[in-house]
């Protein structure tokens, strides 16, 4: 597979976590949980740039949530629609997806432990794992 974000500023950490996976991500076939440490998502953008510290901020508190109940881990699944059919999204919407997560990851001190990328028909489905110290959820 072709690396991605070839004209794109990929300078974040985060791109280096990419490893690219030569098959079709399964569609989800359980029903998506509002616990549990995963979370789906289509894509995450931001329309408009005064909202972009908010969107953030919401982001960032979702994700506490999702690592407050994987014990200090989350996975997100990224291209899929809200019953779970991985339909993907294009290479600049991962792309600015990705930044966002990494934006909301760091206000957080977290950590991007690693990112998987599955080409379907050049829409990308994405799975990113994510880590905070679990001992900060103990309190």
């Amino acid at each position: 597979m072709n690396k991605l974000f070839n004209n794109l500023n990929i300078d974040r950490t985060i791109f280096s976590k990419i490893e690219y996976i030569n098959q079709k991500f399964p569609n989800q076939s359980e029903e998506i949980d509002d616990e549990g440490n995963r979370e789906y998502k289509w894509k995450i953008s931001i329309e408009d740039e005064k909202e972009k510290n908010n969107k953030i901020n919401k982001l960032a508190s979702q994700m506490k949530f999702r690592l407050y109940e994987g014990n200090g881990k989350a996975l997100y699944i990224i291209g899929l629609t809200n019953a779970g059919d991985a339909i993907g999204i294009n290479e600049n919407d991962l792309y600015n997806t990705l930044c966002i997560i990494d934006e909301s990851v760091i206000k957080l001190d977290g950590e991007i432990l690693g990112i998987k990328i599955y080409n379907n028909n050049n829409y990308y489905i994405c799975t990113i794992r994510i880590y905070k110290n679990e001992c900060e959820f103990n309190t």
